[in-house]
């Protein structure tokens, strides 16, 4: 499993409460190679932030709703057995399964460092708090 993205937008940030609504681009979500899911126009930072919550709180399901979308989950990883979940989206009609634990783990960490790192090379100024 692999958590891709591009940034298409980074907006102007007044304050810190805004920062989430300002970083957009496209999401790809790829699983053995195939895509599952490819979405535009995605809040990246707050995608990202929702990740670092889940995996530090450690608080079963993740389930992502987005300040940009009424409906959800848009993102939806379910334990389905004790080493293996699932993946939903309301963005397709697919479910995928026995995705190991550390797989799904190591490719949200992925992606949030991977963001975050970008983002400091552009000089957006994050907090510990944001990621």
């Amino acid at each position: 499993m692999y958590i891709d993205y591009t940034v298409t937008s980074i907006g102007t940030v007044e304050s810190e409460h805004e920062l989430f609504s300002t970083i957009e681009g496209s999401l790809i979500i790829l699983i053995d190679g195939q895509i599952f899911l490819a979405e535009e126009n995605i809040l990246l930072l707050e995608l990202a932030h929702s990740f670092k919550n889940w995996f530090e709180n450690k608080s079963g399901d993740f389930i992502y709703k987005s300040m940009d979308y009424e409906e959800y989950p848009l993102l939806f990883f379910k334990k389905i057995s004790v080493d293996f979940w699932s993946i939903s989206s309301v963005w397709t009609d697919r479910i995928a399964g026995n995705i190991e634990f550390s797989e799904l783990i190591t490719a949200c960490q992925t992606f949030v460092d991977k963001l975050k790192n970008e983002l400091v090379e552009n000089n957006v100024k994050l907090n510990k708090i944001v990621l």
